[in-house]
């Protein structure tokens, strides 16, 4: 069997998997995911026309099946993301709403965030993400905006080797300390997916109308 057929086979398979939840598969896409696993972090899909058929070579590259409503202008990976969690409830990080792009992240303790101070918590959350993902952390907007209190480095940044808990840090900005219960939403979490580059040195860049013009250079 050719590596293209069993990719197909692969595709097919994943994609019946994804479907079982699923009435009506006429208005979706079947869409491959390849995730560069190489150490070199290339591209590992390697494209071939060979007698007007189009073959992959995909043997740098881990294969990811989803599903994909049509029409949409971006496609999205379906997949499981493997998580733990160290604390007596277990509750499994979950989205608010069914459009929401962040999943809510919980405390597993209780604390205050001194006024015009700040304050780590535990959440009890490991996660183990997918080779080419990062999982980025993000202020809650209703904590911001109600209450002063934000993320202290504004965007945190899980990386897809990192194993230890993730641990929210608070910024309050305000005059009255901030109390955080148990079981608090203190953050949310976007997994999104990353590409490394490979840096080329130059003398110098290519010249363009804007040049070294900054801070204000193109008005208000």
């Amino acid at each position: 069997m050719t590596l293209m057929q069993t990719a197909i086979r692969a595709l097919w398979w994943r994609a019946m998997q994804l479907a079982k939840d699923k009435e009506d598969l006429s208005g979706y896409w079947i869409e491959l995911f390849m995730l560069d696993l190489s150490a070199a972090h290339k591209m590992a899909l390697v494209v071939a026309e060979n007698e007007g058929l189009v073959e992959f070579d995909t043997s740098g590259a881990d294969l990811r099946v989803g599903l994909t409503k049509a029409g949409c202008e971006y496609t999205a990976m379906n997949f499981r993301t493997p998580v733990v969690i160290n604390t007596e409830e277990e509750k499994t990080p979950r989205y608010a709403s069914h459009g929401a792009a962040c999943f809510d992240i919980e405390t597993n303790e209780s604390g205050q965030v001194p006024a015009h101070g700040s304050h780590t918590f535990g959440t009890g959350i490991h996660v183990q993400l997918h080779p080419g993902q990062a999982l980025l952390v993000y202020s809650r907007s209703g904590m911001a905006f109600k209450h002063g209190v934000r993320l202290v480095n504004s965007v945190g940044v899980i990386d897809s080797d990192y194993r230890g808990e993730i641990q929210v840090g608070l910024r309050n900005d305000t005059d009255t300390p901030y109390s955080v219960k148990k079981g608090d939403r203190v953050a949310q979490g976007l997994i999104m997916p990353v590409r490394r580059v490979e840096w080329v040195k130059l003398k110098e860049l290519d010249p363009t109308a804007r040049g070294h013009g900054g801070f204000g250079s193109t008005g208000r």
